[in-house]
């Protein structure tokens, strides 16, 4: 324990709460979808249950980052990205699309609104919200 004041539980549940560097966590999962339908199965399956999360965000969080994402360019989304990024995009494009984006990265501070998803995001809603961007 680093804090001479806090009991074993406390300092349990200190740790639970610390951000997680999700780059370098164990334990994800890669996952591929061929399809929008394969994709809203796990999603059901995951929130039928009580999957562990191995990052710092809920499952409703993680759902509702997937929807917004989805719903990017429906809702026609103005960000402007990065010279760097449009410079490196062309040479990494396929990458991406077959391996997907890495872990851990931080979104951009004008996109964050769009992508981020509150703290109390449930599983409901995006899940929902998924459903509809798909459809």
């Amino acid at each position: 324990m680093n804090d001479p004041n806090l009991s074993q539980s406390q300092h349990t549940r200190e740790l639970d709460t610390m951000a997680v560097n999700t780059g370098k966590v164990s334990g994800r999962r890669n996952v591929r979808f061929e399809t929008t339908n394969e994709l809203l199965e796990e999603v059901q399956r995951l929130a039928s249950d009580e999957p562990r999360m191995v990052g710092n965000w809920s499952l409703g969080q993680m759902l509702y980052h997937v929807a917004a994402s989805f719903n990017m360019p429906v809702d026609k989304v103005s960000f402007k990205a990065p010279l760097f990024f449009k410079l490196m995009a062309p040479l990494v494009r396929k990458k991406f699309i077959y391996k997907g984006l890495p872990a851990g990265v931080k979104f951009p501070d004008d996109l964050r609104p769009v992508v981020e998803p509150p703290d109390d995001a449930s599983t409901v809603a995006p899940q929902a919200a998924l459903q509809k961007a798909v459809d």
